[in-house]
């Protein structure tokens, strides 16, 4: 083969290559972003039934250092032994529910985390329960970091082999 047919051959197999790394990448991220999707979808459904059951038997599953439950009784709010973080109750959604006698449900983001909080109405007074989605989030995290390193790796693998 003469040097300019084999020049040709070459950038044809690095065009393929970049293609086919290319497509690589788009169904890793797709396949990333579909589980990704499940993923929240399936940590948010599960953090909102453990606020719906803190505040209606007064106790989280989760770890206790991320979880908190806090009984409104009029002025008083009793907090129990695990202490809150900064911020911690709402007082406003606390006072908003007794006064209203309905279900108040918020996301706070603070301190590099994201607290869900569900405050209800129980008997004659108020229960909020808090619990911070930091663990969820690092698993957000790892699984982003997991795709995007795969997606990369194929593309150099792809890239690397076309170059032959």
């Amino acid at each position: 083969m003469e040097a300019a047919e084999q020049t040709i051959v070459r950038r044809t197999r690095l065009r393929i290559g970049l293609f086919v790394g290319l497509i690589i990448g788009a169904l890793l991220l797709l396949a990333g972003g579909i589980s990704y999707a499940v993923l929240v979808r399936g940590q948010n459904a599960q953090i909102q039934r453990e606020l719906a059951w803190g505040t209606a038997h007064g106790t989280i599953a989760g770890p206790p250092a991320c979880s908190w439950i806090f009984e409104y009784e009029g002025a008083t709010v009793h907090t129990g032994a695990n202490p809150p973080p900064p911020g911690f109750p709402l007082h406003d959604a606390l006072a908003t529910v007794a006064a209203t006698g309905a279900t108040e449900i918020t996301t706070v983001t603070r301190d590099g985390t994201t607290y869900h909080v569900r405050t209800e109405a129980r008997g004659d007074g108020v229960v909020q329960a808090v619990f911070d989605a930091r663990f969820q989030m690092s698993d957000r995290r790892h699984l982003l970091l997991a795709f995007s390193l795969a997606a990369v790796v194929g593309l150099w693998a792809r890239l690397l082999g076309g170059r032959r």
